[in-house]
């Protein structure tokens, strides 16, 4: 069976201890790339994992880089770099319980790698072969000059309307207004009349 490239190489050696030339490595590094086939971490098994862990175990998980090999003294060292005061044999159950629930992996040298959850893959919409037109914009309607016309005579109509009823109120009023002052002037006359009428009398 040919192994990926990345599972299991020349120079992995140095990342996880295995010789590429040791039949028996070779024979580990098959196991292991099929456990790790069988027990793929899915997005939503990795939430539920993830969710349930302890603070120092969503650190310790967190800390690590996806494509690195680390021991607990890599570890230790990591977290005392960002301040984080961890005792040892606490980090080494916590790491022991992160590879029992599947988010680490462990080689035969003791190091340790984060088993990090497969990404969906997108479903691509289907395409028929044809390319689908444009849909075309439909062209707004376009207003026809007589209407147009016809519109603003209705408006002068209304607005002849308008004047009349203005001029119709004025001149009510100004008649209203006249006859007040006839009426005005018939008194004035009344009482000059009365006034010399008095004067004769006297």
């Amino acid at each position: 069976m040919n192994l990926p490239l990345t599972m299991f190489s020349k120079k992995s050696a140095a990342k996880d201890g295995l010789n590429y030339y040791c039949k028996k490595c070779w024979a580990e590094a098959k196991n292991k790339y099929l456990a790790s086939k069988g027990n793929a971490m899915t997005e939503s098994k990795f939430r539920s994992i993830y969710n349930g862990l302890s603070s120092i175990a969503k650190q310790t998980y967190d800390i690590i880089p996806a494509d690195q090999y680390w021991s607990i003294d890599r570890f230790m060292n990591e977290a005392y770099s960002k301040n984080k005061n961890w005792d040892k044999r606490v980090l080494s159950g916590t790491v022991e319980t992160l590879r029992r629930v599947g988010l680490f992996n462990e080689t035969s040298n003791g190091l340790f790698s984060k088993n990090v959850p497969k990404a969906k893959r997108e479903e691509k919409p289907e395409t028929t072969g044809t390319k689908t037109k444009p849909q075309e914009q439909k062209a707004m309607p376009q207003d026809n000059p007589m209407d147009l016309i016809r519109l603003m005579a209705i408006k002068l109509i209304d607005l002849s309307k308008q004047v009349s009823e203005i001029a119709s109120a004025i001149d009510s009023q100004v008649s209203n207004a006249e006859k007040n002052i006839e009426e005005e002037e018939k008194k004035l006359e009344k009482l000059k009349q009365l006034q010399s009428l008095l004067k004769d009398l006297g």
